[in-house]
């Protein structure tokens, strides 16, 4: 699976990659395990990894259908505003997801900040002709 010069690689081609980069540093541990084990470990638990991460989102989305349609249902049926309750609950989540999100990205930046920080300081020691420029990117 070979790129082409200026191609970015797939989705595929960076799993595959990664399940083979996995292989090669756990090779000799997996030669001691069992024939059942080794096959799990080579072949299995990288389809099982993906179907389970496409399950759950299957799943996910029937479970929100269901829901959303037993609350209409419900209020239709009963009277009452358990779907509007339902979809506050469901904005109330994102929106707390989105602010941790936002909080994420902060620390992330922060030790970004931190560690370019320590790479221009361990940069100046080891060389004493370093010259540090003003901004983080080099020109293009």
């Amino acid at each position: 699976m070979s790129n082409k010069a200026g191609q970015q690689p797939t989705v595929i081609q960076d799993f595959l990659s990664g399940r083979r980069e996995y292989l090669d540093a756990f090779d000799d541990h997996i030669r001691a395990y069992s024939f059942l084990r080794r096959l799990w470990c080579r072949h299995l638990f990288w389809a099982v990894c993906f179907l389970r991460t496409r399950l759950r989102s299957y799943c996910r989305r029937i479970v929100r259908s269901y829901a959303s349609a037993y609350y209409k249902t419900a209020d239709r049926l009963f009277g009452g505003d358990r779907y509007l309750h339902y979809l506050k609950r469901r904005v109330e989540g994102a929106d707390r997801r989105e602010a941790e999100a936002r909080e994420s990205d902060r620390r992330l930046q922060m030790c970004a900040g931190i560690n370019f920080e320590l790479r221009l300081r361990q940069e100046a020691l080891q060389n004493p002709h370093f010259v540090a420029t003003p901004h983080a990117h080099q020109d293009r």
